[in-house]
């Protein structure tokens, strides 16, 4: 049954959008902040981008209070806590021109660079700040902005060769760990991007946005305390629904059931603070839960709200018809998993749950029909084998159920040993 529950991986962007003046967003003074740098008017980027990075305890506050609409998306929190880090990022290049490390010219031309790629002109981008980049190339905090331009052009080769660069220079450069996972991430290396946000992390405790990413990472990998633990730590910075809806995955994962419907319940009572698509998935899986934990009215309830808002997700259909299978409401499972098949869900574990249906019903021929289909779809289902051949011994078709028990023998697991003793029985008597 654990099977039913779906992962959805975390797939995070930048958004960085110019405000017109007067009340200003952080992406407004962050911008401005670009273009001030770009005009050399380095003391009022320098503010600009002093009000971006002060904007992280605003933030946090605002997620405390739960009172600013606008911060309720996990996707702006993450987006503006990446702000936040690259205005940082954009004040060192700011005291490197200042002690003169880094020239006014080049310190302008690095700046346009840097405005031209929020404004997704990527390739003018690295055109305008070529020479800047060249010049300064052993400087990691120019690498590690030259490999963000890379990055949100997801050219991910290019971006990991100047987040390693800089590395090299500075191990200690947590942003630098915590852009590397991105790349990893661009890449499709889980686990690679894992050990980058422990690393940046181990580097910076405070970068939340490492916390973000890393803990569903960590589900994946089955370090179910480290994403429990990053989720705990994330409840003020996360909108609360969302903060509580990523934990009780955790702890679905984990298989803390228990915890998993307190948390997922309180999601779902915050379902305005939720994602879009998150109110369907939380009724999902805490019907997940409800069901490992034998509550199967509630899981039931659960995968038919689930079915009313999406008619066709076809493993709530399924989960579904395992949880009326076990309340022995046969034809309402038969329904569900013959609805199942139709919506394309696998077919191999849907003939196989209706022939074990069909089954319990004593209706053998076309359980074993739904067995033989099981097999001939999942020929590594060796439990299918074995019902198949009771299911053809309770039909007291003898001769077939022999061989079909002999055939569940030459491919069973030593963990059946139940399964096996009680074959190795049937074909010793069935003669």
């Amino acid at each position: 049954m654990n099977k039913i529950i779906s992962l959805v991986i975390l797939l995070l962007c930048f958004a960085v959008h110019a405000q017109s003046p007067g009340t200003k967003k952080p992406e407004s003074h962050f911008a401005e902040g670009l273009k001030a740098g770009q005009d050399g008017q380095f003391d009022q980027a320098g503010e600009y981008f002093r009000q971006t990075v002060a904007y992280r305890k605003t933030l946090q506050g605002m997620m405390l209070q739960r009172n600013d609409p606008g911060t309720l998306s996990l996707f702006t929190v993450v987006d503006q806590l990446e702000m936040a880090a690259k205005a940082a990022l954009c004040l060192n290049i700011l005291e490197d021109i200042k002690s003169k490390k880094i020239k006014k010219k080049e310190g302008k031309a690095f700046f346009k660079s840097l405005h031209l790629s929020d404004q997704s002109q990527f390739d003018a981008a690295l055109k305008e700040g070529d020479k800047a980049f060249r010049k300064y190339g052993e400087n990691p905090r120019v690498l590690l902005a030259r490999g963000q331009i890379y990055l949100a052009q997801t050219e991910a080769n290019a971006a990991l060769a100047d987040f390693r660069s800089a590395l090299e220079i500075d191990p200690a450069l947590g942003l630098a760990h915590y852009y590397l996972g991105r790349a990893y991430e661009l890449k499709e290396l889980p686990e690679m991007a894992f050990d980058a946000y422990n690393a940046s992390l181990a580097s910076d405790q405070q970068l939340a946005e490492a916390r973000i990413r890393r803990a569903p990472l960590a589900v994946l990998a089955g370090k179910f305390e480290t994403a429990v633990d990053d989720y705990d730590r994330l409840l003020p910075w996360l909108p609360h629904g969302m903060g509580f809806y990523n934990r009780g995955f955790a702890y679905l994962s984990k298989g803390d059931y228990e915890s998993a419907i307190a948390d997922l319940t309180i999601a779902l009572e915050m379902a305005s603070e939720l994602d879009l698509g998150k109110p369907l998935e939380a009724y999902y899986n805490r019907g997940g839960a409800y069901y490992q934990t034998g509550q199967y009215e509630l899981a039931v309830d659960d995968f038919y709200e689930v079915t009313e808002r999406d008619s066709t997700f076809a493993e709530a259909f399924y989960s579904r018809g395992l949880a009326y299978a076990e309340l022995q409401l046969y034809d309402e499972a038969l329904f569900d998993f013959t609805h199942a098949l139709t919506l394309g869900a696998d077919s191999a574990k849907c003939y196989f749950q209706r022939g074990r249906t069909y089954h319990k019903k004593r209706k053998y021929s076309v359980a074993i029909s739904d067995y033989q289909e099981a097999i001939a779809r999942d020929s590594g289902n060796t439990i299918a084998y074995y019902y198949k051949a009771f299911a053809l011994d309770e039909a007291s078709r003898h001769r077939q159920a022999r061989a079909a028990y002999r055939a569940y023998l030459d491919i069973a697991p030593e963990d059946q040993s139940e399964f096996i003793n009680y074959a190795k029985r049937r074909v010793r008597s069935l003669r």
